[in-house]
């Protein structure tokens, strides 16, 4: 079962960004569940991506585990900026 515990939407424009550290230091956070609304690269590796570096996701629904999304980062990939939806969520056994 998940429970999502918080929220929010980040832009991702030509710099590197990380998801907010006072969120995902919530703790009950153990999972975060993102939807990527245009084109973005992105490391789990704490590297930085650039806009040609990195794997890609264009319009997709992703879920990472708390110690890759603490390392994520995030730019744009392409001409126009990237909107990340967030959920903040805690994933129980049932």
């Amino acid at each position: 079962m998940i429970t999502a515990l918080d929220a929010e939407t980040i832009t991702v424009s030509t710099s590197a960004v990380k998801l907010t550290a006072s969120k995902l230091t919530h703790p009950n956070v153990n999972k975060v569940i993102m939807y990527i609304e245009g084109s973005l690269r992105y490391w789990s590796s704490g590297l930085a991506p650039t806009s040609s570096t990195g794997m890609i996701l264009v319009d997709e629904l992703v879920q990472f585990d708390l110690p890759e999304a603490s390392e994520l980062k995030m730019i744009r990939s392409g001409g126009s900026d990237a909107k990340v939806h967030v959920q903040y969520c805690q994933e129980r056994n049932a």
